[in-house]
Order: structure tokens, then sequence, then C-alpha cells
């Protein structure tokens, strides 16, 4: 009887250990792991000209729409706002960032004018801006990137700049993604609910 016990509080702390070990993101695993000691700022995807604008292309597939305009991402003292425009010059959405992550929309399209919408939208677009990763974060490192994780984010570094974003849920559900592509364009991809984002630079 005793034994018995024994045998099965090692099968559940066995169990324990491997659940906690599947929590993290298949892309972590066996990678060295160290606490940063200091804040590092990570820049933007976005690329911003000296007057801290960046003007996109933007094209967007989402909920069985297609949706082109203009897309306005603008560096600000405090916060960061990003505003996109139809061709015809319908303000498609508007939202406001703050330094601490925290958002707010100012407008959107009624017709997308639904709760997990406009948080898609915002988490999504969230990816691309510049991140402050605090003290006691963690930092990951192979051979051909960086990787620094805060919250459900995951951002990968190379040659001191952020190449690639994965959003997660539950910390190893992948729920979004963007990439740099060449010509500094950036594709975004969210696969549940499906939402496609690219961005093309205008000069």
């Amino acid at each position: 009887m005793f034994l018995n016990r024994i045998y099965l509080i090692f099968i559940l702390l066995f169990s324990l250990l491997i659940g906690l070990n599947s929590c993290a993101p298949k892309v972590l695993k066996g990678l060295e792991k160290t606490t940063l000691k200091e804040t590092v700022n990570l820049p933007a995807i976005i690329q911003y000209t000296a007057g801290r604008q960046a003007n996109y292309r933007c094209k967007i597939e989402a909920f069985d729409q297609h949706i082109s305009g203009l897309m306005i991402f603008k560096e600000m003292e405090e916060s960061d706002r990003v505003v996109m425009m139809t061709d015809f010059g319908l303000k498609v959405i508007d939202i406001s960032y703050a330094d601490d992550g925290s958002y707010v929309i100012n407008h959107i399209m009624k017709h997308l004018d639904y709760r997990f919408v406009k948080e898609s939208f915002a988490l999504n677009i969230s990816m691309l801006l510049h991140k402050e990763i605090p003290r006691e974060a963690n930092e990951y490192e192979n051979s051909e990137y960086k990787i620094y994780s805060l919250a459900s984010d995951l951002f990968f570094q190379k040659n001191q700049q952020t190449i690639k974003v994965e959003r997660y849920r539950g910390k190893n559900k992948l729920i979004a993604r963007a990439n740099i592509l060449e010509n500094n364009a950036i594709d975004i991809q969210q696969f549940n609910p499906k939402i496609s984002m690219k961005l093309i630079p205008l000069n």
C-alpha cells in the first residue's frame, strides 16, 4: 500500500514536469535560456522615416472581405498611432498604442465593429511596433537569432533588427505571425480566426 502511494506520487510529479515542459512553444525547446539583467529596447519591424512616420500600402483579407488602402504609422512621444484608409479616403481603423502595450480603438468601420475583430486587428498591428523587454524577462539564443519573450509574444532579432514576431495563446498555441519579406514588405498571418495582412512600404 505504501509503495503504491509512492508510485502514484511519482507518476503525478512526472506528469506535472512533462506538462510544464510542454507549455513552452516548440521553437524554444532545446535553446539556452538566460534572464535579462537590464531592459532591452527592440526596434519596430516598421521602417520609420526621420519624421517618425511610415506609410504602407496595405491589403487585408478577413471574414470573407478584401480591404486595401493606405496604412500610416506615426510615432509620438508617449504613444503610437496607426490609421488605415481605403483608396476612397474612408477611414477603416484608427488605433492609439500606449508604451505599456495597452491600446484604444479611436475608430473602426461599422461593419467591422465587433470585439474579436477589433482585438485581432489591434494585437496583430501591435506586433509591428517597438517593444521594451524588461529586466528579468527571458532571452533565448541559437546560431541564427535571439528570441525575447514578452507576455504572449516572441520577438526574433537578427543583426539588431526584429525580423519576426509570433503571438501565442496559452504559451504554446501559435495564433499569429509577422514576418519581414523582401524589400521590407511585411506579412501578417493570423490563423484563428483567419486574417491575412500584407504591408508594402511606400517611399
